[in-house]
């Protein structure tokens, strides 16, 4: 799967370049759903752009959120706490790739992206 733009140098030493701002929601939405159908997903997207699991999550709030979920985790007593939609997010992630069903690349430009599938 891929997933977000790419930028195509336009010279050598690159001053000038084509640039694709797309935002990789697709990519992240199709991605979650084939690991929750049960299939393995190579995923090759760039870092900039919405990731598998993160989808509708401001930054910052899912930042905090993650911290307070942290935070409980090590506190006493927070094996049966609920942290809320970032933390079970994490967690998905973390499943898929323990269980060895996504592989996640990132790229840059489209040598970034051609040499991720060699």
């Amino acid at each position: 799967m891929t997933s977000g733009g790419t930028t195509v140098p336009l010279e050598r030493r690159c001053v000038r370049f084509i640039d694709n701002f797309s935002s990789g929601t697709r990519g992240a939405l199709s991605t979650e759903r084939l690991l929750a159908g049960g299939y393995a997903v190579v995923l090759l997207t760039r870092a900039s752009t919405v990731q598998p699991f993160a989808m509708g999550l401001p930054s910052a709030e899912a930042f905090r959120e993650l911290a307070a979920a942290v935070g409980e985790a090590r506190g006493p007593g927070a094996a049966g706490t609920s942290a809320g939609p970032v933390w079970e997010a994490v967690r998905a992630g973390e499943r898929a790739r323990a269980e060895g069903r996504l592989l996640v690349e990132r790229f840059e430009t489209v040598s970034d992206y051609l040499h991720a599938l060699r």
